[in-house]
């Protein structure tokens, strides 16, 4: 007789997201209470400035002089990894972490000198947000002030400034108002990190891999010494990665000796067996795989302090793992969350020390990181999964601002994963963003990437979404508000009264709009040109000081070529300028057609000289309302939204007649961070009714703020016929009213919002649900709501860290019904 085996009904088959129960029990799983006690500190603790990697990285550098600049920056990441003091925080699940601290800042001592020095010798010490400041002893300054020291000379952004200096006469600081780059040149490369190949291999195939292209090498007539250096570089750094995940495995240990707790104890022991096995040797299991994710990105962070890395597909690279644990018993759901939220928290510690020029661009404390989730395979099918559910859960449950998570919508995308992740959006002030792989897969097939690569793109910084193959190098902004400006004062900076711009005549003079603008392009392409030539100059200078040899040998290309990525010259590296201030132009441009050429209600010499005054006055004021009053972007309205595409068309065509020395174009993105800002604090009054230093329009295709009238529809209306396909990504912000999304029937609606957008050709949309009472309150009284969390502009922040100037901006987005 046969007897039937009844099914474990967790048991995952397929994807796991059409089992019901599998997803309840990961909807019944809670925040682990050490986490919890975690966060409740988090929110209040002050970032630490720290001296020991300064202090490791001077030791090597001055140990490796008259070595090749690829071996020197080996050796010091190596000297760093074998000498830095392990550590494993109480909470942690996962072992690893920059310092003892819960904000632990490591300055960048050796690729930019200026930028500690000059956050050493002032009182603020600017650690990611402008109202965050660290902390740090006065023998810890000064040991940091003799370690810039020791670069001094070597510093790449010496070199290319004195380039710059001679090329332009001035140090282009002084355009700062115009041309914003988005930090000190230096090792800005980034790209997707190849997990899934490390977790699947160990960094022992990978050592084996370079230990077979030198053999190669030396076995041939190849006489690139660079590439032999490379592989080199390559074994030096991972031999190094493997000894500090051991002394990890020494430290779990020792700290096991003396738990008195029987379940830390074990947790620390089976942290132990980890660490001596990953990520040397393929991951066994989900904790492994994170594991071993965990010491290639502290890798990373080390080599680059400025630069934190992305998490990439980690539902795509963890599933198997994941579904094994499951399925033969090693792990239920709550110790998966607990491991993930764990990971969560290590990634919302990482910060840095920031340059105090640029503070403003980026309001939060934890650099911008990102997790991908979702999208499809390298064959095109979908790729969602029950693990992807459960990292949206996981992330809801923590609701930290960072890292914040990508969802990847396509046209197969389960409904239960749109509906998670808008659940999550709802906890955690934004978060995920939902971007559409529609028009990324259109973007990267059409500059010849391979189709899997692409298939398999995942997001970097705030948003960026590169495919697998891809390096990836913002070259800085340029701002089409700015310039708009500079031509009605025909190239004269007002707020800095400086001559800066190119210029264009009096446009009191100007007969006809087209001359107007076209004098607007003209301004445009002027700093397109130049921010393009500092750039291709400090192209040919960088690599000879700056190598990222960790980096680069988890990168794909990297080691098949023996190629560091600081060369910025593989198969398929790409140079982007940021083009911004299109909807603010648009506005204003729109604005002038209207009162001076059409209506005739405004000489120009009128609304010029209200501009300059910043609409002071009863006059002013009337002339502000007049120009409030003109049509705007995100209302539906053809013709502004047409004129808001074509301007970005322009922009998108003008960067991109522009190549650097590889011999590509140079291709645009606009990215969101806290640029307008930033940008708006440098510009003035606009013709759209902006008073002068108020934030430019949020993100990038977001509508001036609360000029959206008639709701979410029509601002994706105008954003799907704006288009901006000339762009790889851009930032759509919408704000919404929580008691919109009450319901279960109000959720749906939202949902199928987002999903009509997407499948309508809308490239991305994340969603701030708040009121403005809640927001009040948090202003009023901060101590009482410091974990209140918002989205800006391509991340999220606790309100309380926002200056005050950007928290009113988030206030006065409109709030939307759906």
């Amino acid at each position: 007789m046969n007897i039937a085996v009844k099914q474990n009904p967790l048991v995952i088959e397929g994807s796991g997201l059409d089992n019901e129960l599998l997803l309840k029990s990961i909807d019944n799983t809670v925040l682990d209470g050490s986490l919890d006690s975690w966060k409740k500190v988090q929110v209040d603790d002050t970032p630490v400035i720290r001296t020991e990697r300064a202090v490791l990285a001077a030791e090597s550098w001055k140990a490796s002089r008259g070595e090749d600049i690829q071996i020197r920056r080996a050796r010091l990441l190596a000297n760093i990894l074998e000498n830095l003091t392990p550590q494993i925080q109480p909470w942690q699940l996962l072992a690893g972490s920059e310092s003892q601290d819960i904000f632990g800042v490591h300055p960048d001592v050796d690729l930019c000198t200026t930028i500690t020095t000059d956050a050493m010798t002032s009182e603020f010490l600017p650690i990611g947000s402008p109202e965050v400041a660290g902390i740090i002893s006065e023998e810890e300054r000064q040991i940091l002030l003799q370690c810039v020291e020791v670069f001094r000379g070597d510093s790449v952004f010496e070199h290319v400034e004195s380039a710059w200096l001679a090329t332009f006469g001035t140090n282009p600081m002084n355009w700062v108002s115009t041309l914003h780059y988005m930090g000190k040149p230096g090792p800005y490369v980034r790209g997707p990190i190849q997990f899934e190949k490390i977790i699947k291999q160990g960094l022992r195939a990978l050592i084996d891999e370079a230990s077979a292209k030198i053999e190669e090498f030396k076995a041939s007539s190849e006489a690139d010494i660079d590439k032999l250096y490379f592989w080199e570089s390559v074994i030096i750094v991972n031999e190094a990665l493997i000894t500090y995940a051991h002394r990890h495995a020494d430290h779990a240990e020792a700290l096991a000796l003396t738990c008195d707790d029987e379940q830390r104890r074990e947790d620390l022991l089976a942290m132990a067996e980890v660490c001596r096995h990953v990520p040397e040797h393929p991951a066994r299991s989900m904790q492994e795989g994170m594991q071993t994710a965990m010491f290639m990105l502290l890798a990373v962070k080390l080599e680059t302090p400025h630069l934190p890395g992305d998490s990439g597909r980690m539902d795509q690279y963890l599933w198997d793992l994941y579904k094994a644990d499951i399925n033969e018993g090693r792990l239920d759901q709550q110790r998966a969350v607990n491991l993930f939220d764990s990971y969560l928290a290590f990634r919302g510690g990482v910060t840095s020390l920031n340059d105090p020029n640029f503070i403003d661009m980026q309001q939060t404390v934890t650099q911008l990181n990102l997790i991908t989730l979702g999208g499809v395979d390298r064959s095109g099918n979908g790729a969602d999964n029950a693990l992807t559910y459960l990292f949206l859960h996981a992330a809801g449950l923590l609701a930290l601002p960072e890292p914040h998570l990508t969802l990847r919508w396509h046209r197969q995308t389960p409904r239960n994963i749109m509906r998670k992740g808008h659940e999550t959006s709802v906890l955690v002030g934004g978060n995920p963003q939902f971007v559409n792989d529609e028009p990324v897969l259109e973007y990267w097939a059409a500059r010849g990437v391979p189709q899997e690569n692409i298939n398999d793109q995942s997001g970097i910084g705030c948003l960026p979404p590169l495919a697998s193959n891809v390096g990836y190098i913002q070259l800085g902004v340029v701002s089409q508000a700015k310039n708009l400006e500079l031509i009605l004062h025909n190239g004269h900076d007002q707020l800095f009264d400086a001559p800066i711009g190119l210029q264009t005549g009096d446009p009191r003079e100007f007969e006809t709009f087209e001359q107007l603008l076209e004098a607007h392009k003209k301004q445009h392409e002027f700093w397109i040109a130049r921010l393009t030539r500092m750039h291709r100059i400090s192209y040919s200078i960088e690599n000879k000081f700056v190598r990222t040899p960790f980096f680069s040998s988890v990168h794909e290309d990297c080691m098949e070529l023996g190629r560091d990525l600081a060369f910025r010259d593989l198969p398929h590296f790409y140079h982007f300028m940021n083009d911004r201030g299109c909807i603010d132009a648009a506005d204003s441009l729109i604005a002038i057609k209207r009162l001076v050429f059409e209506q005739k209600l405004l000489t120009m010499d009128e609304l010029i000289t209200a501009l300059d005054s910043d609409f002071e006055g009863k006059r002013g004021e009337e002339i502000r309302q007049l120009c409030l009053a003109q049509d705007k972007y995100g209302n539906d309205i053809d013709e502004v939204d047409t004129l808001a595409g074509a301007l970005g068309a322009f922009g998108g065509a003008a960067i991109r007649s522009h190549c650097m020395p590889d011999g590509k174009p140079i291709e645009t993105d606009r990215p969101g961070v806290s640029w307008h800002y930033f940008g708006g604090a440098v510009t003035a009054a606009l013709p759209n009714g902006r008073k002068a230093r108020e934030p430019l329009n949020d993100a990038t295709l977001s509508p001036m703020r609360g000029q959206d009238k008639d709701g979410p529809t029509t601002v994706f209306r105008s954003a799907i016929k704006a288009g901006f396909r000339e762009s790889l990504y851009n930032v759509l912000n919408q704000r919404i009213s929580p008691s919109a999304v009450k319901s279960a029937e109000t959720m749906d609606k939202l949902v199928g919002l987002t999903q009509a957008y997407m499948e309508n050709g809308g490239m991305h949309v994340q969603y701030n649900i708040v009121d403005t009472a809640t927001m009040r309150k948090a202003q009023e009284v901060p101590e009482e709501n410091k974990d209140l969390v918002v989205r800006i502009g391509g991340f999220s922040a606790y309100f309380v860290q926002l200056t005050r100037e950007m928290q009113d901006d988030v206030i006065m987005r409109n709030e939307q019904d759906v």
